[in-house]
């Protein structure tokens, strides 16, 4: 496929994401897929990539997707976005915090025939457990 295809795969990912539609993830992800980001425990498949995104949206019911960048090969695509949102309901077994998140995140999928074949993330974990109040915003005075 060509990185302008590949492009637009990202995007209805995130589209999907911010409208809720969460079958997009099984819809654009091929039979094999692996998730070479998922948290440890979690399942690695398609299904899996699903209930992760679920989970989010769960913990916040208002979080959103916002596209900051986007790089595209023939095979590849790398996104950068940002995540908003109010921590409403559990994540991953912490307790809602009422707290806003606003971080950043890259992601790059493998990408053949249109379909992901394989994910990964860097996601500011520690910038959002600061903003949700769990670590410290300042280590040292």
């Amino acid at each position: 496929m060509s990185a302008e295809a590949n492009k637009t795969v990202i995007r209805e990912l995130w589209e999907g994401f911010n409208t809720r539609n969460l079958d997009v993830f099984i819809d654009l992800a091929a039979p094999e897929y692996v998730n070479h980001a998922a948290p440890a425990g979690a399942p690695t498949d398609r299904e899996g990539w699903k209930m992760l995104n679920q989970s989010f949206i769960d913990a916040f019911p208002d979080i959103r997707v916002h596209e900051l960048a986007t790089i595209a090969t023939d095979n590849h695509v790398v996104g950068r976005f940002r995540l908003t949102g109010t921590h409403q309901g559990t994540l991953m077994g912490m307790p809602a915090t009422n707290k806003s998140i606003d971080v950043t995140a890259m992601m790059m999928l493998s990408i053949q025939e249109g379909q992901v074949m394989a994910r990964w993330e860097e996601f500011d974990t520690m910038k959002m457990m600061q903003q949700l109040g769990y670590i410290p915003m300042r280590l040292s005075e």
